[in-house]
């Protein structure tokens, strides 16, 4: 109704009053084009969005404000002319379709010559529509509305990520509303597709929020549909209002809570979107986005109808009911007090994930015989002595968008349901994953109850409240049979298998497996095994019958498996008697495998494998299926496998290789909420894994890849009651943070099968396929061209404008590209983390973050040719073994050249001791001054002293020299390359400070020379007499000899000249290097390192970075040797300072493969425990052959980069 009004006055074509005026040039057909969609609709829907309560007098409003404020009439202002230059400069011209740009300068310009000058964009007359629309009766708006309305933009028009790549800390640009922190994302790029909250332009609907499951499909050749549903909770959480309705079978019924939207992209600029140049705005590709949902069907297949609101809206509705709402009688019982919502008949409550799966996904046959998406209410509140009949799954047709309600993988709610290749092209396969009975009840519930008086489970004892209380699931379904088996080709639901199938739990043997699935995963190893088999429940859904949830099949999971071998039992999180860890994400073999990946809120996940599923279904439906389950995943430390790129900081100090929640830091995965499986070429895996854990310092989002051991590489982070831009009430959404609290990453699905082109650049997938194509064109991608859509929920974002019009939480649907996944040496080009967290040491506090670089990073000479490649790590994948030999060669004669890293622009490597044994007291004193301290507490007799003022009073009358050569025994003692120029900050006494070419400053022997004499080849001239009395002076606390005391840093008579570059403190040009650059610095250092273990002799003392340490064991005691000291008190005692690292015997170690491989796991364990950083250099015993010793523990699964836990736990 409101369109027709709004679309009279569009422009057709030409101008009523100038009938030769051609909006085209005369070369291109005039296109018809509806000015005013744009304009205006955008506005008069918006302004009806936060009011629109099913009132018939509301249309009648809108009829008289539409004419009132002049949408109808002609605008004095603009004349044909306008028209004709805003036509023209958005190139409609032969592109009817093409979407209008109002925030261009034309754009701008256009919307004036329409709206009064002033107004908020594409809103006209805002003060007079609020006036109107309140003589409405009900109709109020908020004081603030019109400075709110300026908020509506158009789908796409957001382009600031809501998602960190490190916590702001005190950058005051990253604490700025409306702009986003940190986006210097370490393994990928990511853009903002949509935000919560924006608005077709032409249709005037809005998203809400918060995105949870998604995914996409071809709409026709040249648009690519993406579809979302929004998570919310609607009257159950005061914290988030009602989201505006959504309204279904002709305006009959309406719906709050979770709504399933669709947005439609331009299909050739969603595949460039993330290439270099790209516009950072999403909204030039969108074409449209809307309600995907046009009519609900319940579980009896009756069109939901409107609910019964007499008084307080809780009495009966007979017929036409949404079932997860009411009871069997229909009472409307949803809250732990029942409350029937304000503004719609039904609460749909929680959509959490969902599946899109196309017809015949998997090929030949194989696969649903429609494009659907599959979503599921998942958890719901309701009374103790109410009667529920539970959450059915929904199955929405895209065709159609119809949604249809199903009971068939049981009523107790599911996190995701998604389909699985069965094999066969008569039947169909899903794997169900959820909650089983999420109603806010327990073990005192009337429903409960209910089903102990008709039933006892098999063992003779009473059931238990089901929840959590679940198996892995898998349904099996007949494709085009009805419920009664008969073929049936037209009806939807049989068409695709939901109404004729069976569903079927894994079970053990719990005589040899532990019946507790998270009690085994504690224990277990990555590559463990777990043989059992997936057996058909007694219980299986009555299509069209409704019944309540005491004879739902969720409790049989506590009942022996039908047909099993006595002792047999489900596999569930705890047994069969209590409730575990949650079973959240699931995702297909997207290469089409009878395999299924499964997560847990506990932080493990593996792989069910079914391979003889294609074969039992050529005999019909079987009874059982034999399965194997792989952990990928135990819960186990995953703090060594994580890969953070040099991002990942904490608003504390520390970094996410540690999920922080309310209690403590944790080395597992916790909550692992969102987990997708993605296939790329040459047989790769990656899996998205997002938690959902509470993490006070930000959710974690990594993409992993699939191997024994795993490798996690960090993405990003978001949210946080603890985060910095959370406490400061900001985000990168302007006008609606409301408080600091959580984020969640959530759903994830792969574009690349719909955006790979061929070599001529043709779009290789085409509408409609059903060859399997899709999934064949993902897994040829390489991960580093994929585009991965990824729903980001920011529950702090409720604020505002959002709370006026209703959209729940804003929140975003982004694109990531991966990066730098490749094949390549992760010691040599994955950054470090070099920060020292404040818990390594009592009393002393963390340096300051080093400020910016003056300059942008420069490339000059060599070091563009080693380290830069076009500036981008991807070059380097291709390279083979011998290239990359060669390149490290290459980073250690750079360590002989000329470049100086000028120190605000690099993190100090920190080392044991220079910290650590510093009493409280000193926590401020600079580290240059501690070091000359120290040095000065060597000078201990009258001589010394003397020899040392007349030193000084010598070389104190020249000026200090500013670059100079370490002589070979000095740069041995500071673990330089031999002849190292070095830069001289500052002069002290008979001291230099210097800064080396690893960025750390050290104090060493000053001696001027004459240079003439010492020009070709520098060597000392004479002994520093001050250096004979000291002995040998600590410098940067490495072991040193007597030998050393003639260290000396010689100059020449020329100052040596740096290559061009940045000005340096003391006025040389120095070159900037980047992390990238940096961490190739600090691998190429850590490598010749390895090299001194490998060529030294058998008993050598060297030293080695903590991170190239291997455990040789799989698993460790929790007490040392001795028996009597716990790990965990050597552990704290590390961490709080009251225990040296130089208190601790040196570590015996054999050079293996790419590290060091350790024979004492336990001192190890310690080290990377307790708070150490892990480029910290750790003293080692050089073993040359392995030993008894060595043999006896070499045992590790995981390559040495983990080890488990056996034991006592509170040793650890």
């Amino acid at each position: 109704m409101l369109a027709v009004f709004l679309g009279a006055s569009s422009v057709m074509g030409q101008c009523p009053n100038h009938p030769h005026l051609d909006l085209c040039p005369a070369s291109t057909t005039a296109q018809d084009s509806d000015v005013n969609r744009g304009g205006r609709n955008s506005a008069w829907m918006a302004l009806a969005l936060p009011l629109l309560a099913t009132r018939p007098s509301f249309v009648t409003a809108v009829v008289t404000l539409v004419a009132a404020t002049g949408a109808v009439a002609q605008s004095p202002g603009m004349n044909c002319g306008d028209i004709r230059t805003f036509y023209q400069a958005q190139s409609c011209c032969g592109e009817s379709e093409r979407a209008l740009e109002f925030s261009s300068s034309e754009g701008s310009s256009f919307s004036s010559s329409v709206c009064e000058s002033g107004s908020p964009a594409g809103v006209c007359h805002c003060e007079k529509a609020m006036q109107l629309l309140s003589q409405v009766d009900g109709v109020q708006f908020p004081v603030e509305f019109c400075a709110h309305m300026a908020a509506v933009k158009p789908v796409g028009f957001h382009d600031q990520p809501i998602c960190e790549a490190s916590d702001a800390g005190n950058n005051a640009a990253y604490l700025v509303d409306g702009m986003a922190g940190n986006t210097n994302f370490p393994h990928g790029n990511i853009k903002v597709l949509a935000t919560v909250g924006e608005v077709d332009p032409t249709t005037g609907s809005m998203l809400t929020g918060v995105p949870d499951g998604l995914g996409a499909y071809l709409k026709d050749a040249s648009t690519v549909r993406l579809v979302y549903q929004s998570e919310a909770y609607g009257q159950l959480v005061t914290s988030n209002p009602e989201s505006f309705p959504w309204v279904v079978n002709s305006k009959s019924a309406s719906f709050t809570g979770s709504h399933i939207h669709y947005i439609d992209y331009y299909r050739s600029m969603l595949a460039s979107f993330m290439d270099d140049g790209a516009p950072s705005k999403a909204q030039g590709m969108v074409k449209g986005a809307g309600n995907a949902v046009s009519k609900a069907y319940n579980l009896k297949r009756e069109l939901v109808g409107p609910r019964n609101r007499t008084g307080d809206g809780l009495q009966p509705t007979t017929s036409n009911v949404h079932e997860s709402n009411v009871d069997v009688n229909g009472n409307y019982i949803v809250g732990s007090t029942a409350t029937a919502p304000s503004k719609a008949d039904w609460l749909m409550q929680s959509l959490c994930s969902a599946h899109l799966e196309v017809r015949h996904q998997w090929g030949n046959g194989m696969g649903v015989e429609d494009d659907l998406f599959i979503t599921n209410e998942e958890w719901i509140s309701y009374p103790r002595d109410s009667m529920p009949i539970g959450l059915p799954v929904h199955v929405l047709n895209l065709a159609t968008g119809e949604l249809w309600a199903t009971a068939a993988f049981t009523l107790g709610g599911h996190e995701k349901v998604v389909e699985v290749n069965s094999g066969h092209r008569d039947y169909v396969a899903f794997v169900p994953s959820g909650y089983n009975g999420a109603f806010g009840l327990s073990e005192d519930s009337a429903v409960l109850a209910a089903l102990n008086a008709a039933y006892t489970r098999t063992d003779g004892n009473p059931y238990v409240y089901p929840q959590d209380i679940v198996p892995t699931k898998l349904y099996i379904g007949k494709k085009n049979t009805d419920k009664d088996g008969n073929a049936e080709t037209t009806d939807f639901m049989a068409r695709n298998g939901f109404e004729y199938g069976a569903l079927y739990g894994f079970a053990v043997d719990c005589n040899a497996v532990n019946p507790s699935r998270d009690s085994w995963h504690k224990s277990a190893s990555a590559g463990d095994t777990v043989t059992g088999a997936f057996y058909k429940l007694r219980w299986q859904a009555q299509r069209g019958v409704v019944e309540g949830f005491e004879k739902d099949g969720s409790w049989e999971f506590q009942d022996a498996p039908e047909g099993a071998p006595d002792g047999w039992c489900f596999w569930t999180s705890d047994g069969k008697d209590s409730r575990g860890a949650k079973t959240e994400h699931v995702s297909p073999d997207p290469r089409g495998g009878q395999r299924v990946l499964q997560g847990s809120t506990a932080g493990y996940f593996g792989i069910y494998d079914f391979q003889d599923l294609p074969t039992l279904l050529s005999s019909g439906m079987p009874t059982s299926i034999p399965a194997t389950y792989t952990v990928h995943q135990p819960e186990s430390d995953v703090v060594d496998l994580i890969e953070l790129g040099g991002a990942g900081l904490r608003a504390d100090g520390n970094n996410q290789t540690m999920m922080h929640d309310r209690s403590r830091d944790k080395t597992t995965f916790e909550d692992v909420d969102g987990m997708e499986w993605i296939a790329a070429a040459n047989g790769e895996d990656y899996f998205v894994i997002h938690e959902d854990g509470g993490n006070l310092y930000g959710e974690r989002k990594f993409l992993a890849k699939v191997g024994v051991p795993m490798k996690y590489f960090f993405v990003a982070q978001s949210g946080g009651s603890h985060n910095t831009r959370e406490l400061a009430s900001v985000s990168s959404v302007a006008g609606v943070h409301g408080r600091a609290t959580s984020h969640e990453f959530s759903g994830a699905f792969d574009l690349s099968g719909l955006l790979r082109k061929d070599a001529a650049g043709n779009f290789e997938l085409t509408v409609g396929d059903v060859t399997g194509k899709k999934r064949a064109l993902e897994a040829a991608t390489p991960i580093n061209e994929k585009i991965i859509a990824v729903n980001l929920q920011a529950h702090s974002n409720n604020a505002g404008w959002a709370d006026t019009f209703k959209t729940d939480r804003v929140a975003q649907v982004l694109a990531y590209k991966p990066k730098a996944l490749g094949p390549l040496d992760p010691r040599l080009f994955w950054a470090s983390e070099t920060e020292v967290p404040s818990s390594i040491c009592a009393g002393w506090q963390q340096p300051p973050a080093p400020a910016p670089p003056p300059a942008p990073p420069q490339r000059f000479s060599k070091l563009a040719d080693v380290l830069d490649r076009k500036n981008d790590l991807d070059d380097l994948a291709p390279l083979d073994e011998a290239a990359k030999l060669e390149l490290k060669g290459h980073l250690l004669d750079l360590l002989k050249q000329d470049w100086v890293i000028p120190k605000p622009v690099f993190t100090a490597i920190y080392e044991p001791g220079d910290e650590c044994e510093k009493p409280a007291e000193e926590a401020n004193v600079s580290e240059s001054e501690r070091k000359k301290r120290r040095l000065e507490e060597d000078v201990s007799t009258p001589n010394t002293t003397a020899a040392a003022e007349q030193a000084s009073a010598s070389s104190s009358s020249k000026d200090a020299p500013e670059v100079g050569v370490l002589t070979d025994a000095a740069a041995e003692r500071l673990d330089a390359p031999l002849h190292t120029r070095v830069s001289v900050l500052e002069t002290s006494d008979q001291m230099l400070k210097v800064l080396l070419p690893n960025g750390k400053e050290a104090w060493v022997n000053y001696v001027d020379v004459d240079v003439d004499q010492k020009k070709e080849d520098p060597k000392p001239a004479a002994a520093d007499p001050a250096a004979e009395s000291r002995g040998d002076a600590q410098v940067d606390d490495e072991e040193s000899s007597e030998s050393e005391a003639e260290e000396a840093v010689y100059v020449k008579e020329e100052q040596v000249q740096m290559p061009a570059g940045p000005v340096g403190r003391r006025g040389e040009r120095s070159v900037i290097l980047t992390p990238a650059r940096r961490d190739g610095a600090i691998a190429a250092a850590e490598l010749r390192r390895l090299r001194a273990v490998e060529s030294a002799k058998e008993g050598d003392q060297k030293e080695v970075l903590l991170k190239s340490l291997l455990y040789s064991q799989d698993s460790i005691m929790g007490l040392f040797g001795d028996r009597k000291r716990r790990l965990k008190e050597t552990r704290k005692g590390l961490s709080e300072g009251s225990i040296k690292l130089t208190d601790i015997p040196a570590i015996s170690v054999i050079r293996q493969g790419e590290g060091v491989v350790s024979a004492d796991n336990r001192r190890l364990w310690v080290f990377k425990h307790c708070g150490m950083p892990p480029n910290t250099r750790i003293p080692v015993i050089v073993k040359k052959t392995m030993d008894a010793n060595f043999r006896r523990k070499s045992t590790s699964k995981t390559g040495g980069l983990t080890v488990a836990q056996r034991g006592n736990q509170d040793q650890f």
